[in-house]
């Protein structure tokens, strides 16, 4: 399957062919995702990866599948989801209702042996992923430090980060964005999102609920002109399905420099919509989706711009892609409502906060328990 260009979409196309005779359906939002359903119920879902299989139904149903699956290949079963594409997941149940935690403890212990291999000590303990209100500049000095070993370090703190740890995005972003010339100041925002993780083991697990519905409900941020380097804003996105089983996130820099914060956020609002779009349509594919979805947004300005089709002076330049929102909006399919500043857990992944306001968002993050919005929430 590895050894040569072709083979793996070959192996991807024998798979397709084998779940379709089966009678299992492929999905058109994500080619990825199959699924089979009886009386027009879902009764089974496989995601595939390559190889790998994570598989959701009833016992029975399951059983069938990989009974089918034998006759064309030979497999392992290994039983519950244990652990998956290199993260590790344990079922449990708490005060707050059955989780399913994810992890990747071996691999965060690898990162703390590997910065004592590089400087004879485990990272120092760290309250917050980066020191707050600092932002990373680009190195100007000409000193070069350890560049191999930066670009592997953050490598692995970006898998990570991608797959466990939402609260360090925007931590992981800047050391991302500095991978051609590092200095020592990155390596001490290295040490310092490492330094997080060591604190406290509640930092590097991520707990997974039930959704009370299957209503998207995502929260953006943004973070006006940060980047002294280039003026971009940057932008954080929190996916979730009913307000509280966290699915997504994004920490991103901008592509375009905007002129007020009004503009920025509205361009996260923008891009944003687009990843609200696409698991609606997932949703809505293989079950069902409640619509409209929504999307918390702090920036009043933003919110006009997303429910008025006007043009003024201060927003005529504004490129008509991010546009996209409004039709949304309009045809009723996402419903932009405003959260207090303080209530926007997307916080931590546009800025380096304080410690006050990360542990005000962070823990209810990783433990499941966001409560982005209902029907009592600020409006406006």
């Amino acid at each position: 399957m590895y050894g040569t260009v072709q083979a793996a979409l070959q192996w991807f196309k024998k798979l397709v062919q084998c779940l379709l005779n089966m009678g299992m359906t492929q999905s058109k939002v994500d080619p990825c995702v199959f699924y089979l359903k009886r009386d027009n119920k879902l009764i089974l879902l496989v995601g595939t990866h390559v190889d790998d299989c994570a598989i959701a139904g009833k016992p029975s149903d399951i059983l069938a599948f990989k009974k089918y699956i034998k006759d064309y290949f030979t497999i392992k079963e290994l039983g519950q989801l244990n652990k998956h594409l290199g993260v590790w997941y344990e079922w449990g149940s708490d005060k707050d209702g059955r989780y399913l935690e994810s992890n990747m403890e071996d691999f965060v212990q690898g990162m703390f042996e590997d910065f004592k291999d590089l400087f004879g000590r485990l990272p120092k303990i760290a309250s917050t992923p980066a020191v707050p209100g600092s932002s990373l500049r680009k190195n100007t000095d000409g000193e070069i430090v350890l560049h191999s070993e930066y670009r592997s370090m953050v490598g692995k703190i970006l898998y990570f980060v991608k797959k466990v740890s939402p609260v360090c995005a925007n931590a992981c972003r800047e050391l991302s964005q500095n991978l051609e010339s590092p200095n020592k100041s990155h390596w001490m925002a290295v040490e310092r999102l490492l330094g997080y993780l060591r604190a406290d083991i509640t930092n590097r697990k991520l707990k997974l609920r039930t959704p009370i519905e299957l209503r998207p409900q995502d929260i953006v941020d943004t973070s006006f002109g940060d980047n002294k380097d280039t003026r971009k804003s940057t932008s954080a996105y929190l996916g979730t399905i009913g307000g509280t089983a966290l699915i997504n996130w994004i920490s991103k820099g901008q592509n375009i420099v905007t002129v007020s914060s009004t503009e920025a956020e509205y361009v996260v609002l923008s891009d944003g919509s687009k990843e609200t779009t696409f698991t609606s349509n997932l949703l809505n594919e293989i079950d069902h989706v409640v619509l409209p979805s929504i999307i918390l947004e702090d920036n009043t300005g933003a919110i006009f711009l997303s429910r008025n089709n006007q043009v003024g002076a201060r927003t005529k330049h504004i490129d008509v892609r991010y546009h996209f929102i409004r039709e949304k909006v309009e045809n009723g399919n996402i419903l932009v409502q405003y959260v207090n500043t303080l209530k926007n857990p997307a916080d931590l992944l546009s800025k380096n906060v304080t410690q006050k306001i990360h542990d005000s968002h962070a823990h209810k993050m990783l433990n499941g328990t966001m409560d982005c919005w209902n029907e009592e929430s600020d409006k406006i």
